[in-house]
């Protein structure tokens, strides 16, 4: 998408780390799945599991390349406040389409909860800042090849903190995101 929409090169070397570091993303969720849930008798929810999964990822490439393309003209903060705006409108549209929305708001207010909230917003927001300033100062490919690393970082933090135990697919497919995501770098 880079190629075409800024005219940014993608070499060979970078389409060969992309694809690697695809093929690890593939190992690490499982794809095995693919093939289990038609037998299954869950192909009609796969299918719109799959649909919205390729529709999250042609939004992000287009954000992303939105960002690219506007580069320092416009402040990073100015994506985050839009992207903010725009994924809560978006998310209240399709929680009252889908009917997920609750009727009725419950929540304790009590210290801990605050503090989880409070730390996650910043966590995302200071994430999304950095994000956008890496676009803006990077080539959006190998930027967002980038990116990448905190699928192999989830992937940890859900081991060390939920304990559990990876198959070896997935550890294979980890070391092979964290190899392309490196090699991408060192291009």
């Amino acid at each position: 998408m880079t190629l075409y929409m800024l005219g940014e090169s993608f070499g060979h070397r970078h389409r060969m780390l992309a694809a690697a570091g695809m093929a690890g993303i593939a190992m690490v969720i499982l794809p095995f799945s693919v093939v289990v849930l038609p037998l299954f008798g869950f192909f009609s929810s796969y299918l719109v599991w799959s649909l919205c999964a390729l529709l999250g990822a042609a939004s992000v490439a287009l954000a992303y390349v939105s960002i690219r393309k506007a580069g320092s003209a416009v402040h990073a903060l100015v994506h985050v406040t839009y992207f903010g705006v725009v994924g809560a409108a978006s998310s209240v549209v399709v929680a009252l389409a889908t009917g997920e929305l609750p009727h009725h708001w419950h929540w304790t207010f009590n210290p801990t909860d605050v503090a989880l909230v409070v730390g996650v917003g910043t966590a995302a927001f200071a994430a999304q800042l950095l994000m956008n300033r890496g676009l803006q100062l990077a080539p959006a490919g190998p930027a967002v090849m980038m990116r990448n690393t905190d699928i192999v970082i989830s992937f940890v933090l859900d081991a060390v903190m939920y304990h559990t135990v990876p198959g070896i697919t997935s550890l294979i497919g980890a070391v092979v995101i964290t190899g392309s995501v490196i090699g991408m770098s060192l291009l």
